[in-house]
């Protein structure tokens, strides 16, 4: 627990771009937001209505996972590329990769959002079609929390997640 609240301040600026991400996925999608709450992180940061169609509720739930990691790692890109010679603090830089981290880490979806992609499937009369579609999803989503028993897996994550581009790149070259 003391590890997850030091994770969350540390990285609260991850916290309120992934929300802004899932609000702008909730807009474009055209899923009413109730409320947005940036202020707070430890609550509920966008609070919507639950989409009575399941390729919505899906998309809503992973785009911002996958939005919000690629987002990252082009913000860390040029600070991993950049390799000052003196080793001189850089104040942009670091903010910079803070920031891209910070995004990485909070772009994973929560178990509750699993629970609630589960119960608006099945519960309602949804096509076979669309469940087993959804089923790999929320299986996703399950296996990723699962993982993230502590959340010092989320942070070995996001530094995985923003060095991968540099690794890419050195097997090009």
């Amino acid at each position: 627990m003391k590890i997850g609240f030091f994770v969350l301040i540390m990285t609260f600026p991850g916290a309120i771009i992934n929300s802004v991400i899932q609000q702008l996925f909730c807009r474009t999608l055209r899923v009413a937001v109730i409320n947005t709450n940036y202020v707070n992180i430890f609550s509920k940061m966008v609070d919507y209505e639950e989409p009575k169609d399941s390729t919505k509720h899906i998309l809503i739930t992973i785009l911002p996972f996958i939005t919000g990691t690629i987002l990252g790692m082009i913000m860390a890109f040029p600070c991993m590329i950049e390799i000052d010679d003196k080793g001189a603090f850089n104040i942009i830089k670091s903010l910079t990769l803070w920031f891209g981290l910070s995004t990485v880490i909070h772009s994973i979806p929560k178990i509750e959002n699993g629970k609630l992609l589960w119960e608006n499937v099945f519960s309602n009369d949804k096509k076979f079609i669309q469940k087993i579609f959804t089923v790999p999803v929320i299986g996703f989503i399950y296996l990723i929390n699962l993982l993230k028993v502590s959340d010092l897996i989320t942070v070995i994550y996001g530094i995985v997640m923003i060095n991968i581009p540099m690794i890419v790149i050195s097997k090009l070259l």
